[in-house]
């Protein structure tokens, strides 16, 4: 939901899906495994993030815009043959 509302965000994950969805949208540097966490490196990535915000915004705006359009097209040949 984050990043529907354009939020830079740091994943924890605990399933490939995550990792998926981080990766798709440019963000895969910013994507923790739960099974290996480390303080130092989250910490880093927390400051990394509020120092490029505004660049880390502007990539999301662009993922989720492809994002939709793909969505859109998909709904559009799913219900074209209804």
């Amino acid at each position: 939901m984050a990043l529907l509302l354009n939020k830079p965000v740091i994943s924890i994950s605990f399933h490939h899906k995550c990792t998926s969805l981080m990766s798709e949208m440019g963000l895969s540097e910013y994507c923790h495994d739960i099974n290996d966490m480390h303080a130092d490196r989250l910490i880093e990535q927390f400051q990394d993030v509020e120092r490029n915000a505004e660049k880390l915004k502007t990539v999301i705006r662009q993922k989720v815009e492809q994002s939709r359009k793909a969505l859109d097209e998909q709904y559009n040949l799913i219900f074209k043959c209804v």
